[in-house]
């Protein structure tokens, strides 16, 4: 999976997660408050939390209403970059 993000004002972030496994795929994306390094995002009854430490990103929660078959946004996220993303649907 990919996971996009810029920070945004007032201790916030733009995100973008997007997972594939074969045909099948899943994303969640949006703009979350972050405490003590941590956010989370829900959609129907699915929520997924980011917490930052270090270069990493952990994404844990339920994912199911964000994925199709055999797919998960969930995992651990390495930073590689230090330029701003280029979100798909920009």
């Amino acid at each position: 999976g990919t996971l996009l993000v810029e920070q945004l004002p007032g201790s916030q972030i733009k995100f973008q997660i997007n997972a594939n496994n074969g045909g099948n795929s899943g994303q969640a994306a949006g703009t979350i408050k972050l405490v003590d390094h941590r956010g989370s995002f829900k959609e129907a009854d699915s929520e997924i939390e980011l917490k930052f430490s270090g270069g990493n990103v952990v994404v844990s929660g339920n994912d199911s209403y964000f994925c199709g078959n055999a797919v998960t946004l969930l995992g651990t996220y390495a930073k590689t970059s230090d330029q701003s993303p280029r979100f798909y649907n920009d």
